[in-house]
């Protein structure tokens, strides 16, 4: 943010241009308001700090000059040695949005101060990429809306006149405002169907009724608020801003719990699925199988020689292709199957609704794929060996230890190859 202080003391000037540095944002200073105002036209500031003794009006006056000036939605913080009431009042009423004795100020208060507003620029900034639909059969209105939303920087705004065009509108909004009384049909009505699709969207309905249990019942059915006409664009203006930050809020906790939710299941380094998950989804896969009679087969795979490649090139081009091996394997299978990382340098390829030769097929693809593969500068070259088996019956632990025999075949053999065992072991004898 660009912050404009207008101030006398050199002391709090100083104080002010420090605190602000730390921070990081721009600072401009003058001493009188008629020089503020210049800078205003030069420069785009976000926040402005006022004294009320200015070297060429009041605190005041300067109020009066900004509230009727195109920078009047710029937040001011009036910052005096004077506690008036009466002048707190006349202050408050001009649009200041707080007002703070110098006794009672610190470099942690005055920093508080300026966090908290650039928190509010940080929801303005979010609220530009969302979409807004704004229904309301008055075009004036409509026009008003969008001019608010505009001084702003909001400009994904889409208005409708017709609750009809709205609801068969493909497109889904993050912030909807609805008037509450609209030809053919009422904006409860527009609210109860815009919840039954967008549950998590603001809806806020604007009327000029004020009868309480029609604004009651409103919010009951869902609205998140409801904003009386004629409204004050300020006013109006922080309620969205609010609702914004609370529906921002929710989003950053829903992703953050998604992002724990995939690190659960997540090998950390080659980002495929971790042992456990892997396993367990073996479990889902084998019931899967028996319920719909469907095949399923696995490969267990590891790299040939791989201690060979940490001890040569070192762990860093080691964990380079663990991570290229994932990526090749991931870009070859189906978006049904699995990957996963099943120890140090084994993998698990799960192949629901795949038979033995299918399997066969998928198995050569990854196995001449990793032979292939290049790591940077490096002259590494690896393969990998692997144990394949189709499900007949068996536990996930049996299933497992039969592509582990494969496996074990593959680099008896001379490695670079993938054993494809004939699983034709009833359950009863392998669990004998």
């Amino acid at each position: 943010m660009n912050i404009l202080h207008i101030e006398q003391s050199t002391l709090i000037r100083e104080m002010t241009r420090d605190v602000v540095a730390n921070i990081g944002h721009g600072y401009f200073c003058t001493c009188g308001g008629q020089e503020a105002l210049d800078i205003l036209e030069k420069e785009e500031i976000h926040f402005i700090i006022t004294g009320l003794e200015l070297s060429d009006i009041t605190g005041e006056g300067f109020m009066k000059q900004l509230s009727a000036s195109k920078y009047k939605d710029i937040p001011v913080i009036v910052l005096t040695s004077t506690d008036c009431m009466d002048i707190r009042k006349k202050l408050f009423d001009l649009g200041v949005v707080d007002y703070i004795v110098k006794d009672s100020l610190t470099d942690e208060k005055l920093k508080s101060y300026i966090e908290a507003f650039e928190k509010k620029d940080d929801v303005i900034k979010k609220m530009m990429n969302r979409d807004i639909a704004v229904l309301d059969d008055s075009v004036m209105v409509n026009t008003l809306i969008k001019n608010i939303f505009d001084l702003h920087g909001i400009r994904k705004i889409d208005t409708y006149t017709s609750a009809e065009d709205l609801l068969a509108a493909k497109k889904d909004y993050a912030i909807y405002i609805l008037d509450l009384v609209l030809p053919g049909i009422s904006g409860e009505e527009v609210l109860l169907t815009l919840r039954q699709k967008s549950k998590n969207s603001i809806v806020i309905l604007i009327s000029s009724i004020s009868n309480y249990k029609t604004i009651s019942n409103i919010l009951s059915s869902g609205a998140d608020d409801f904003i009386m006409k004629p409204f004050d664009a300020s006013v109006f203006m922080a309620r969205i801003k609010a609702h914004s930050r609370n529906f921002i809020l929710r989003e950053e906790l829903e992703h953050a719990n998604a992002e724990l939710a995939k690190a659960a299941i997540t090998d950390g380094l080659t980002q495929i699925y971790n042992h456990k998950y892997i396993v367990d989804r073996l479990d889902v896969e084998i019931e899967r199988s028996k319920r719909y009679n469907s095949p399923l087969s696995i490969i267990l795979l590891d790299i040939d020689n791989f201690k060979g490649v940490n001890d040569k090139y070192g762990h860093q081009i080691g964990d380079l292709v663990l991570k290229s091996i994932a990526s090749s394997m991931t870009q070859l299978v189906r978006n049904s199957d699995l990957v996963g990382r099943y120890g140090g340098e084994e993998f698990m390829v799960i192949l629901p609704e795949t038979d033995q030769e299918s399997a066969r097929t998928v198995g050569e693809k990854i196995r001449m794929s990793i032979e292939a593969l290049t790591y940077e500068d490096s002259e590494v070259h690896v393969t990998v060996s692997g144990g394949a088996v189709t499900f007949n019956g068996q536990c996930s632990q049996h299933l497992i230890r039969m592509a582990d025999e494969g496996l074990y075949e593959a680099k008896s053999l001379g490695k670079n190859q993938i054993v494809y065992l004939e699983n034709t072991c009833s359950p009863e004898e392998m669990n004998a």
